[in-house]
């Protein structure tokens, strides 16, 4: 039987972000979707949903950190890995399950400048155990 491909949204508002004076300020909202994968074979591909850009940059995956599994349970499945269409997935084996897990990563994505934006880009992370810690 083929694998079932898992979809997981990575939105992310970067309303409050800009550039000024040299810096970047602000932080961007995320809501990512956990992970839910079937006893099985599934194939999770991460889209990144990005809203209210700078103008001159374009949101895409870190290509080194876009995708980082972390936390309890432990991910077992295949490394996430960026695709040439800008979607990280990963894939993974799950015989040994009896019932639908979640898991649980954080996420990198990157303001890249476009052709002839001369101000740099910047990276913004997003990690689901930081922000479930209580101050």
């Amino acid at each position: 039987m083929p694998a079932t491909n898992v979809g997981a949204d990575v939105k992310v508002n970067f309303k409050d972000v800009q550039y000024t004076n040299g810096t970047w300020t602000g932080n961007p909202t995320w809501d990512v979707q956990k992970v839910t994968v079937h006893p099985g074979d599934n194939n999770i591909i991460w889209n990144v949903k990005a809203q209210n850009v700078p103008t001159g940059y374009t949101a895409q995956f870190d290509p080194n950190a876009g995708i980082q599994f972390s936390g309890t349970p432990t991910w077992t499945g295949g490394p996430p890995a960026l695709q040439n269409d800008g979607t990280y997935s990963a894939a993974d084996n799950f015989q040994s399950i009896s019932t639908p897990t979640d898991y649980y990563y954080s996420v990198a994505v990157n303001l890249v400048p476009n052709a002839g934006t001369t101000t740099p880009g910047a990276s913004f992370n997003y990690d689901p155990e930081v922000e479930n810690e209580s101050n």
